[in-house]
């Protein structure tokens, strides 16, 4: 169930930061692991377990979504139109191009038409003066668009950690008792460690 508010998500540090991995296409594991240090030492199990449980809890999943609607424009690709346009360009055969009289054509009809790197038709005359048309379609290169899918899909490649900027604020002096409105200002700011010294 997904919480619907008109008031910003309240996130602690560490979650919030778990939500900015998820959102750069970190897996729910890695994402944990990096937000959340301690779990440097947790067997891969109850790191799983854990992610898993936090990345499905409503604060979660409305924050991320928010996140990602911040970043939508229309005028641009979703991940879905891109894999799709890939994947026709992986499945498009030159012979989805010839059509019954043996000859290479290109329309908008044509399935998978976007495919199609270049399309020429070029006119020449023998020395007869009967004239030549040759038509020449040169497809997309499948074996790019197959490397570029699976660089999407993070296929074949290692996890990597993002490096994420931390900002260190000390706070020095007596003001301790105030420290749950220092809280509740560092939960609205980026993720922070926070490092106390005793005057």
């Amino acid at each position: 169930m997904v919480m619907s508010t008109d008031k910003p998500v309240k996130l602690s540090p560490s979650e919030r930061a778990f939500v900015l991995f998820l959102f750069r296409g970190n897996s729910q594991t890695m994402a944990y692991r990096t937000a959340f240090p301690k779990s440097q030492n947790w067997s891969d199990n109850a790191v799983y377990v854990q992610a898993s449980r936090l990345a499905n809890s409503p604060k979660i999943i409305l924050s991320l979504a928010e996140l990602q609607k911040t970043c939508e424009d229309p005028t641009i690709a979703s991940v879905i139109e891109r894999k799709r346009k890939l994947t026709t360009y992986q499945r498009a055969n030159l012979i989805d191009f010839i059509n019954p009289d043996g000859e290479p054509e290109l329309s908008k009809e044509t399935p998978g038409h976007e495919a199609a790197a270049e399309y020429e038709v070029s006119t020449r005359y023998t020395k007869t003066g009967d004239k030549v048309i040759t038509k020449r379609i040169k497809l997309r290169d499948p074996i790019a668009a197959i490397a570029e899918h699976n660089r999407m899909e993070r296929i074949g490649q290692p996890d990597t950690v993002v490096n994420q900027p931390i900002n260190i604020i000390f706070m020095v002096g007596k003001g301790y008792q105030e420290s749950a409105q220092s809280a509740q200002t560092l939960a609205e700011t980026p993720p922070t460690k926070t490092i106390e010294a005793k005057s």
